[in-house]
């Protein structure tokens, strides 16, 4: 493989994809191809693969492997397929990094190790390296979420060290709210190689605003038309109003009208739901698509006839659908 196809030169929307699961907790791999054509129909072009949607954590190293080749047999309507290896044993992961390779991945990522966790920029590389070199065939894209692992080290410095150390690092997913400081240094390291991600839904309009090549949000995976609407608007210039059709001030408007109608949809769902997120947004996903992903695994909660209710009062108070 080339290096510039180690660079995992990829511009849109990504869905980070819910693991769909029968009521008796088994993997319902089946629904997989009405999914990929849902999230086609939408204009997503990706799918992020067993991570924090993808409760990837609670999943069997077999199970991560069948949802991922599930997966990769729907690339003609999936589009890229970045398969998630991260967890808490190495070996688990360079083995679901090899497998990644042999079903035709596009890319794969990973988590620091989430119970020795990295202190140093230099363990995290020295980590990273020992996952990146099992399948040295494809990019690797490192997985920046600090609120779910601690880890919290500076990823523009993280870049530059792990370009020096690791040949298919191809850049990261970054899931923090600092994407203008923080996430922007990023876009910058290694010359501006890299390719940067957005994965909090809450600044989608501020990370492609600075420059961000993507984005992998939850709410592609329900409200793909909005979210790609705001990101065309957001990476309009202002001073570059004349070539777009709307206007500057209406374009300011409808960026937070659209930014707001996203992060009201999540606040509906922490407010109901806590700690047990996923199981919500697997409940949002059925309630406003049709296609049912089914519930979520323990640690998460199931939601109570109660919560289900205000959730989708809460949703048709806000006019979700739209």
């Amino acid at each position: 493989m080339t290096t510039k196809e180690k660079k995992f030169e990829y511009k849109g929307m990504m869905a980070p994809t819910f693991t769909p699961f029968n009521p008796d907790g088994s993997l319902n791999l089946a629904i997989i191809p009405r999914y990929a054509q849902l999230l086609h129909d939408g204009g997503v072009t990706g799918v992020f693969v067993n991570g924090t949607n993808g409760e990837g954590m609670s999943l069997t190293t077999a199970e991560r492997k069948l949802v991922a080749e599930a997966w990769a047999k729907s690339r003609g309507m999936a589009g890229k397929v970045v398969i998630q290896v991260g967890g808490l044993n190495l070996r688990d992961s360079q083995e679901l990094a090899r497998h990644a390779v042999s079903i035709g991945a596009s890319a794969i990522a990973c988590l620091p190790h989430l119970y020795d966790k990295p202190g140093t920029i230099a363990e995290l590389v020295a980590y990273c390296k020992e996952v990146a070199s099992a399948a040295p065939e494809i990019p690797f894209l490192y997985y920046h979420i600090p609120f779910k692992t601690g880890v919290e080290l500076p990823m523009d410095k993280f870049l530059e060290a792990a370009s020096l150390e690791i040949p298919n690092l191809a850049g990261l997913k970054f899931t923090s709210m600092e994407v203008e400081t923080e996430g922007y240094g990023c876009l910058k390291a290694v010359g501006g190689s890299m390719t940067v991600l957005n994965g909090f839904d809450e600044v989608m309009s501020k990370s492609r605003r600075v420059g961000f090549h993507g984005a992998i949000g939850g709410c592609l995976n329900f409200m793909p038309l909005e979210a790609g609407r705001l990101l065309c608007l957001s990476g309009i210039a202002d001073d570059d109003g004349s070539t777009c059709c709307v206007p500057r001030l209406e374009r300011l408007d409808e960026i937070y009208r659209l930014q707001n109608r996203i992060n009201t949809l999540w606040d509906i769902v922490r407010k109901h739901c806590g700690c047990s997120f996923v199981s919500g947004a697997k409940f949002v996903m059925k309630s406003l698509t049709g296609v049912d992903v089914g519930p979520a695994r323990k640690p998460q909660q199931p939601l109570s006839e109660e919560t289900e209710k205000l959730l989708s009062d809460e949703r048709r108070e806000n006019n979700y659908p739209y």
